[in-house]
Parts: structure tokens; C-alpha cells; sequence
């Protein structure tokens, strides 16, 4: 699993190729502080009321789309740090119960969190390992 770094990673530019492993950890752990800073501001922006704003039928409300990053944040870093999947209800998007602002907050909060903690876990030999990630 921890092979799969490669995967989370390909976003770095082209600069990082000149750090080492552990520059380019460091990197990476304030990259994700920074945007779980960022993301509980915004989710601190929006009134609670607003958590179940759907701009059209066929996308997700704000609550949805803040628990499918959550979802997305976990189920990257369990594949490649073999981190635990604190996630496990594929439906959490759906969950009325987990809409709520105070819930939203935790879930996307506590991914990020497992995330930077992952980061700081991973084996940096497996930065440059090409895996297949779902499809890709």
C-alpha cells in the first residue's frame, strides 16, 4: 500500500524534483495545513442553513460535497499509507445526520488530520513508485 505514494503526489511541480525526500515530505505536510486551514474557514463562512444549499438537482448540496472530500481525502491516504478507512459508510453523502454543519466539520476535519499524520508515517523510498490507483 505505502507503494502508492506516487499517486498522492503527483501534483508536486517540477521544482520538487530537485528536493530530497524529506524536503518534499515537509512540503507536502504544509501544502495539506495549509489547505485544512483554509477549507475550515470556508466551512466556518457558511451559515449552518446553508449546508443543504443545492445550486441544480443533479449535483451535490454543500454538505455533500464537503463529506465526499472528506471521503476522498481518507480513502487516498488509506490506499497509500495504509492508513485506517475511519470512513466506512460509502453513503455518508447521503446520511441526513451527516449534513449537519457540526458533523460536516468533524468528518472533514479528521480527514485532513489522518491525512498530515499519514504523511508524516509514509516510507519516503516510495515517493517515486509508478502504481495503478483505481483505473488509473
Amino acid at each position: 500500500m505505502a507503494a502508492a505514494a506516487a499517486s498522492l503526489f503527483s501534483f508536486l511541480n517540477l521544482e520538487a524534483q530537485t528536493l530530497n525526500d524529506e524536503e518534499v515530505r515537509a512540503q507536502l505536510i504544509k501544502d495539506w495545513e495549509r489547505a485544512k486551514a483554509y477549507t475550515i474557514d470556508y466551512l466556518n463562512t457558511v451559515p449552518s442553513d446553508k449546508y443543504s444549499f443545492r445550486a441544480t438537482d443533479s449535483i451535490r448540496n454543500f454538505a455533500q460535497q464537503m463529506l465526499h472530500l472528506a471521503q476522498s481525502n481518507v480513502n487516498i491516504i488509506a490506499f497509500v499509507a495504509g492508513e485506517p478507512n475511519f470512513i466506512s459508510n460509502p453513503q455518508l453523502e447521503t446520511s441526513k445526520t451527516a449534513q449537519s454543519k457540526d458533523s460536516v466539520m468533524y468528518y472533514v476535519i479528521a480527514s485532513y488530520d489522518l491525512v498530515i499524520d499519514g504523511i508524516k508515517k509514509i516510507n519516503t523510498a516510495s515517493f517515486n513508485e509508478k502504481v495503478k490507483f483505481y483505473n488509473w
